[in-house]
């Protein structure tokens, strides 16, 4: 047994390495594809002899950016490429025997496989968050390796350069301004990665949150609806005791056996739920302005995928801070979307937030179908609704309502009022503030 478990683990490290060496190629290809390009961006501050290009600040952002790359491996491809693209390059436009390219690009060798050197001798990855030794580094190991080149080319190319101090001079200063453009630029990357990932992984956290008070909900229900299964299997069962008739008591114990199947049934989804619940997102608190943001965001996304035209209009004057975020959530996006169904093609839903003496208000406004007078007893009645299909025929589940009148009994022990006003539907939430910090069930059965 123990041979099988150190093959398999065996194979997954060969498979392991075999990936990272294929990313560490493409990386490297990459990286020379780009340097190299970027290497015909260039001035010539001495005549034609010389050259500065932008590609070595882009080689030195792509060093420390791939961190698990070989710097000496990859200097040496970037300097044989770049030496072999410059020749051909020249010797296409201007006409220049190929071998006469060679030669005269050859040099440039010298500085990517010197500066590559320096490079790692300096430890430059390890020096980012340390402004002036990285810079400082940096600022030697591209001058020391342009002044290299400058030398070599002067000696075994024969070129006459007229006051060589002040180009060394001139290849310094540039060095210096190189390197710290190239800090500048890997930092502005960085902090505009960072905001886009938090930004992504914001958006994907508010999905989650979404998400998970509608499942925390749900477990509210199915475990509410536990009691009235073991009830139905209970009284199920007192038939089959009591019926005389042996057909008759056969099928009512077949009926409570299957009661029995739905309530484990239940028992095993609720578990499971319970499960995933568990292991939710870490948040304790929210303002009521970030749990409005992210109800308003999924409405919006909801609106635009049904065929009416709603404005969502949303004010909210209360600054406060809400302990548990699943069960207002819920509720509220329960009203909005009880509001958007009952516009039928235009209109707008408004939410409106308060403080008024102890209590926050949430009004959720609507000018939508509405609902009668004599109806108002009704509204929070399993089952009641105004609403239908016109294309189907079929009656909405009248669901919506209900589950925030639950919801709110259970949590917040809170008032949920409905009235019309000038045309307009009314739904007024009164919480007491202090209750938004202390949301357990009336019944201690479930914690959700």
């Amino acid at each position: 047994m123990k041979n099988i478990i150190d093959k398999y683990n065996l194979n997954k490290l060969k498979k392991i390495n075999k990936k990272q060496k294929k990313e560490n190629i493409e990386q490297i290809m990459a990286i020379t594809i780009t340097t190299v390009f970027m290497g015909q961006v260039y001035i010539n501050p001495f005549s034609l002899w010389f050259r500065f290009s932008l590609a070595v600040v882009i080689l030195s952002f792509l060093f420390i950016y791939f961190e698990k790359i070989s710097i000496i491996k990859t200097s040496f491809i970037i300097a044989f490429f770049m030496f072999i693209f410059r020749a051909l390059i020249t010797a296409l436009a201007q006409d220049l025997n190929l071998k006469q390219a060679l030669f005269y690009y050859m040099p440039v060798i010298i500085f990517y496989i010197s500066y590559g050197f320096l490079f790692k001798f300096f430890k430059i990855r390890q020096k980012i968050n340390k402004p002036i030794s990285f810079i400082l580094s940096l600022w030697i190991s591209d001058s020391l390796g342009n002044i290299l080149e400058g030398i070599f080319r002067r000696i075994n190319l024969y070129y006459e350069v007229k006051n060589f101090d002040k180009a060394i001079m001139t290849i310094i200063v540039i060095g210096f301004i190189r390197a710290i453009l190239t800090y500048l630029i890997y930092n502005i990357f960085i902090n505009q990665k960072k905001k886009y990932d938090e930004k992504k992984e914001y958006s994907k956290y508010k999905e989650i949150l979404f998400f998970t008070s509608k499942l925390k909900s749900e477990l509210f229900f199915l475990k509410k609806s536990k009691a009235d299964i073991e009830d139905t299997m209970k009284k199920t069962y007192d038939l089959y005791s009591k019926l005389e008739d042996d057909k008759l008591s056969k099928e009512a114990l077949y009926i409570s056996r299957n009661i029995h199947e739905i309530k484990k049934d239940y028992k095993r989804v609720c578990s499971a739920m319970e499960d995933i619940l568990s292991k939710k997102i870490s948040l304790k608190k929210m303002s009521l302005d970030e749990i409005i943001d992210i109800i308003e965001e999924n409405m919006v996304k909801h609106i635009s995928n049904i065929n009416k035209n709603i404005k969502l209009k949303i004010t909210n004057q209360a600054d406060i801070i809400i302990d548990e975020i699943y069960p207002i959530i819920t509720i509220l996006n329960n009203l909005i979307i009880n509001s958007i169904e009952a516009i039928e093609i235009n209109g707008y839903v408004k939410i409106n937030s308060y403080i008024e003496d102890d209590k926050l208000i949430i009004d959720v406004i609507d000018n939508g179908i509405g609902f009668f007078k004599e109806d108002e007893d009704l509204l929070f009645e399993v089952g009641y609704s105004t609403k239908f299909d016109e294309f189907t025929g079929k009656m909405s589940t009248g669901l919506g309502l209900s589950h925030c009148k639950y919801m709110l009994d259970n949590y917040f022990k809170g008032d949920l009022i409905p009235f019309r006003k000038d045309d307009k539907t009314y739904f007024r939430l009164k919480i007491y503030l202090d209750k938004l910090n202390n949301t357990k069930e009336k019944n201690g059965d479930i914690d959700v």
